[in-house]
């Protein structure tokens, strides 16, 4: 009995201590939207070096993720995060001190390299150290570090909106990736990868794991699980959420808030709201499953996307306060729905001999689409307006709520050995 305590205090630890990639994925994305108000003038930035600084990052995300699978199947989930944690200090480090635009997107580049493999690392290794019953929660808790690494970079950027410090708001990212790095080396490895490791050496050497899987992802029932996986993960991303939260600032700006940090404060309103919205999530996943969230989710960031749309339209003293609003509706809705459960439903729906590679694929296009669209999205507000542009994410989630009625599989409770 003390052992089994014993047991589930230190995969508790594990899973805490892997939290804290969520937290330095929603840090490390997110801290362009305070930084890049200032950088813009210190540097002379056009409206496409910005789209550039902002993603770059991204760039090094999709690096990331396509290597990611291959590191945590060969040297497991744990060194995996230990070396993401490592870039991420180094990344820090390098954006900390750069005296020149070059150095400020070799820097962004790094961050993002270990972005990309926490991204696919995090959920996998959390689920597969979780309950069965428990695990909907336990990796929405990952989304829910994700939106408090979000909320404390609105808050440092609204603290150095006075200073201009971006260069200490990049910096201030170094401290949580140095305290994962040691706490990792007292967390457990995956079960279920060693499980596997180790029937890999047992095992007649009649074919590779190469082989096993090539043959497994050309079975029709995994392509179709591959491809459902892929296409939810383009919908997180394409539906325009990190856009909106890398230029939030900017948007309000368009709306009519005159400041910096009057901006970057509206941004923290919505920061807060993203938290407490994904600690609704954390408490619904495992209660009511994950079709009935994503339903709701993709279905308000529809209407959101919509109201917000409308209120550029107006031209009122009320559109300022009517589209702070419509965002934290939208950021909401997306932290009940597609934000956490994407994670767990990646975890849930592959089997463990293609899971890493599964995820990886699914990433790596989640990724590829965040970049098109943070790259793109400065330039369709300057040629399609603020309203055509949330009308067409509007557009984007209705599809997205059409998806996953006809096309996802509740996995509520599935177990994760096949």
């Amino acid at each position: 009995m003390n052992l089994q305590a014993s047991t589930e205090e230190f995969s508790r630890y594990s899973m805490l201590t892997a939290t804290l990639s969520g937290f330095l994925f929603g840090y490390q994305t997110a801290v362009i939207a305070g930084a890049i108000i200032f950088i813009t003038p210190e540097f002379g930035l056009s409206v496409f070096s910005q789209g550039w600084v902002v993603s770059i990052l991204l760039l090094g995300c999709i690096v990331g993720a396509a290597c990611s699978g291959t590191l945590a199947d060969r040297w497991g989930r744990r060194t995996a995060l230990q070396l993401s944690a490592v870039i991420f200090i180094v990344g820090a480090v390098l954006l900390g001190h750069c005296p020149s635009y070059a150095m400020l997107l070799m820097g962004r580049l790094l961050s993002g390299l270990g972005v990309g493999i926490a991204s696919v690392v995090t959920p996998l290794y959390i689920a597969e150290i979780s309950p069965a019953e428990r695990r909907g929660t336990y990796v929405t808790l990952y989304q829910l570090a994700v939106t408090i690494g979000i909320l404390v970079c609105f808050v440092v950027g609204f603290l150095l909106a006075d200073s201009g410090n971006w260069r200490l708001m990049f910096m201030l990212g170094g401290l949580p990736a140095l305290l994962q790095s040691l706490l990792l080396f007292g967390a457990v490895e995956s079960p279920a990868w060693l499980g596997n490791k180790n029937s890999r050496k047992q095992a007649p050497q009649t074919t590779t794991p190469e082989a096993s899987t090539a043959s497994l992802l050309a079975n029709a029932h995994f392509r179709r699980l591959l491809l459902l996986g892929l296409i939810l993960s383009i919908f997180q991303q394409i539906s325009g959420i990190n856009a909106v939260i890398y230029y939030a600032p900017k948007i309000f700006s368009l709306a009519g808030f005159s400041s910096a940090s009057s901006a970057i404060g509206a941004s923290l309103a919505v920061g807060v709201f993203n938290v407490l919205a994904t600690l609704v999530s954390v408490y619904a996943m495992d209660r009511l499953g994950r079709r009935p969230l994503l339903l709701i989710g993709s279905g308000g960031m529809t209407l959101s996307l919509a109201m917000l749309a409308g209120t550029f339209m107006l031209d009122s003293p009320l559109t300022a306060t009517l589209s702070v609003l419509s965002l934290m509706a939208y950021v909401g809705f997306f932290a009940i729905g597609l934000g956490p459960i994407t994670w767990v439903l990646l975890a849930e729906l592959y089997p463990l001999a293609i899971r890493g590679k599964a995820m990886t694929i699914a990433l790596f296009a989640n990724w590829g689409v965040n970049y098109l669209v943070s790259l793109s999205f400065l330039s369709l507000i300057d040629h399609g307006g603020t309203v055509g542009t949330f009308l067409t994410f509007a557009l984007i989630s209705l599809g997205a709520f059409c998806f996953v009625f006809w096309c996802i599989p509740e996995t509520k409770g599935r177990a994760l050995d096949g």
